[in-house]
């Protein structure tokens, strides 16, 4: 128990040496906390200049068809064009043409993906609303994907065949098999993924084709034109600057503080120093030490001068006795010797009796 406390306190028990020690230790310190505060707030500068503004982009959307007709004696062509009604027995296919366009307002790395699905969706109506009974998915397209370096702009277009009929018929089986009628809508998706810097970007472009009816209209399902922001990595770097402000205000605070303690050690007289550093050897040395008020009579003894307090705990310990305190005077008795530790060195000039 004692070595520990002797290795704990080992840099405060002798004054003489470690009062300057402790004193640019605590310089040390101070100087090492303050740089480190300035390398954060250097840091956070950085930063700050590292930000730029919100990334912006606008994106085009164009879907356009016609309508492949099976043979017949009533049209005079073989397609119609968009954004009419068809008898649907007439439709045999449709040929969609999707586009989709990007602009940035500045350039980036770009890579994209996209294909074309379809959901073929079956409902029933009740009394209130429509009932999903029924859902099938189809690829038309397989995933493309593109990398491009450097660009604020890109554009895809993809022209796919929709076979109409076999959608329609794929749902009279439905009907026929579990004799439910259904309202059966086809739900054909143009489906890309870019990414700007590390944000993930969905977008589609839908178009809805009605099955089963006798009259078809297809229907956009899509915001043709939209523009979107994106807070871009290095903006969120703000963040870590407030970090390193912050981190760099806890180290000013600590160098302060560290700073006044030391100052207000230098205020002390000398013997507020002399009692302080008592206490410190009283405190860790309580259970040997004994302080008298009288001073020892040692009259008889031979008085064996000690250059360190660790000496002077040394004897005490291996002849397993007490060490006296008296004033600024540590004695050990063995035998016919006195061993003496003066505690502090400076203070022989006090005013002790």
């Amino acid at each position: 128990m004692i070595k520990k406390k002797r290795k704990y306190v080992k840099e405060e028990i002798d004054i003489r040496r470690n009062r300057s020690v402790n004193k640019k230790y605590h310089i040390s310190v101070i100087v090492i906390i303050i740089i480190v505060a300035i390398i954060f707030i250097i840091l956070g500068l950085l930063a700050h200049k590292n930000t730029v503004s919100i990334y912006q982009y606008k994106t085009e959307k164009k879907s356009d068809y016609e309508v492949l007709l099976k043979a017949n004696e009533f049209y005079q062509t073989e397609t119609l064009p968009a954004n009419l009604y068809y008898a649907s027995k007439s439709i045999d296919d449709f040929i969609i043409n999707f586009e989709y366009s990007f602009k940035g307002n500045s350039k980036i790395d770009m890579q994209y993906d996209y294909n074309v699905t379809t959901d073929l969706v079956g409902t029933v109506k009740d009394e209130y609303q429509d009932k999903e009974v029924w859902n099938r998915n189809f690829c038309l397209l397989e995933n493309k994907s593109d990398k491009q370096t450097n660009i604020d702009t890109f554009s895809v277009k993809e022209k796919i065949n929709v076979d109409y009929e076999k959608y329609n018929n794929l749902v009279h089986l439905y009907e026929n098999e579990y004799e439910i009628k259904l309202d059966a809508i086809l739900k054909v998706h143009f489906n890309i993924v870019y990414y700007i810097n590390t944000e993930k970007i969905e977008d589609s472009i839908e178009l809805d084709i009605p099955l089963t009816n006798t009259v078809t209209e297809v229907k956009e399902n899509y915001e043709k034109e939209s523009v979107r922001n994106i807070i871009t990595s290095t903006q969120k770097s703000e963040i870590k600057q407030y970090i390193c402000y912050a981190i760099a205000g806890l180290f000013i605070i600590s160098a302060i503080i560290i700073f006044i303690i030391e100052i207000n050690k230098n205020k002390m007289t000398p013997q507020e120093k002399y009692e302080k550093n008592i206490n410190h050897i009283l405190k860790y040395y309580r259970d040997i030490i004994v302080t008298v008020n009288d001073k020892p009579n040692f009259a008889d003894l031979k008085i064996m001068e000690v250059m360190t307090l660790e000496d002077l705990i040394d004897v005490a310990e291996q002849n397993n006795c007490n060490i006296i305190h008296y004033e600024n005077y540590l004695y050990a008795i063995v035998g016919e010797y006195v061993y003496s530790y003066i505690l502090i060195e400076e203070t022989k000039d006090l005013p002790f009796k």
